[in-house]
């Protein structure tokens, strides 16, 4: 449908494309993420290819700022780090996206592991969360429309995740479905509430010649601590495997001999669900306690997004009048600077001698 009947004018420009701040920026991420992910398992934290990572990180990175600063059309230009709204929502989505991706991509691990569910039972059974989230995203982004006000609703909305977060790390062997359902409704109501209005922030604080830019790079580094949560927790939970399960066995008086090699640490969920009793018990519950760990670990990552967004100075949003055709969305790309730009219903200009209305004061 967008692609027959949305028409809009395409001006075709010349543009140096940035490739090599490009490289920079994945090289540097790239070592950052092998690093935490492989760290521990791979090889130990102390050793030569910890330090090589993270020296290939800290010079690709500093590479990327040298580049940037000189670069014609820099990927991440630098002038965006000096507007501080985008600052904040960076800051806050990178937290965000390690609390929330970093801990909720483990949800299928409980199900199938601990609760024995299937893949795709397990897949149905996180529809609480999307319920909480869509519910959640689509009322707060009604009210933004009909209030013109959005800090309160990141903030409320990581309060809200934060005690979700809390609530799943709370989750055991013995926890109901509907009651873990019910943990994860919380969790996604509070992720609607945040993750729609760290764009629109984003969106409204740049000029409309810095609006693709800024959008992807407040999703890039949401994602980026995605990526780093799911690496970071991910060493967590295989740490902690290795006293938990353990500790079950040995409580439950099962022996070495007794546990197949590698099972209970790096075995499929039907493997383990294969188990015999009381190794299948002693496993599934040091995997709970290790989870547990995990759902926990995100939530001061969580309460950090919190501590950020109380920062965000909220500006009025922007709009526009009356009926807007192709021709006037160009016209508003071309002359951003003139407070009346947004004014496209001849109705709703100034008149000679009126002086000029910006959005945002009273009567808009």
């Amino acid at each position: 449908m967008t692609e027959r009947v949305l028409k809009l004018p395409f001006p075709r420009r010349r543009h140096a494309t940035d490739w090599l701040g490009a490289f920079f920026i994945v090289a540097g991420i790239s070592a950052l993420l092998l690093m935490l992910s492989l760290g521990g398992k791979e090889f130990a934290w102390n050793s030569g290819w910890t330090y090589g990572l993270t020296a290939v990180t800290v010079l690709m990175l500093a590479l990327t700022v040298w580049q940037e600063r000189r670069a014609v059309e820099p990927i991440m230009p630098p002038r965006l780090f000096t507007n501080h709204t985008f600052v904040i929502t960076s800051l806050a989505g990178f937290a965000v996206g390690v609390a929330m991706f970093g801990a909720i991509i483990f949800l299928p691990q409980y199900l199938q592991i601990v609760k024995g569910e299937s893949p795709t039972a397990s897949g149905l059974l996180t529809l609480p969360l999307m319920v909480g989230l869509l519910a959640t995203s689509i009322a707060s982004g009604r009210m933004i429309t009909h209030t013109g006000r959005y800090k309160i609703y990141p903030v409320v909305g990581l309060l809200v995740a934060v005690l979700g977060l809390t609530l799943m790390s709370r989750m055991s062997v013995d926890t109901s479905l509907w009651l873990a359902g019910v943990f994860m409704f919380i969790t996604g109501a509070g992720i609607g509430m945040v993750m729609q209005v760290l764009v629109l922030a984003t969106q409204n604080a740049v000029p409309h010649a810095d609006l693709g830019v800024a959008t992807s790079g407040a999703t890039f580094f949401r994602s980026l601590g995605g990526a780093m949560g799911v690496a970071v927790f991910g060493a967590l939970l295989t740490h902690r495997l290795r006293d938990t399960i353990p500790a079950q066995l040995k409580a439950a008086g099962v022996t070495a001999d007794q546990m197949p090699a590698g099972t209970a640490t790096q075995g499929s969920p039907e493997q383990i669900a294969a188990l015999p009793e009381p190794i299948h018990l002693a496993v599934t519950t040091g995997f709970a306690e290790a989870l547990q760990t995990t759902f926990l670990a995100a939530v001061p990552f969580a309460l950090l997004g919190f501590v950020i967004r109380l920062f965000l100075r909220e500006t009025p949003l922007r709009q526009t009048r009356g009926h807007t055709s192709a021709e006037d969305l160009a016209a508003a790309f071309e002359t951003s600077v003139d407070p009346d730009a947004h004014l496209t219903d001849h109705e709703n200009r100034p008149g000679p001698g009126e002086p000029s209305r910006k959005v945002g004061q009273p009567g808009d």
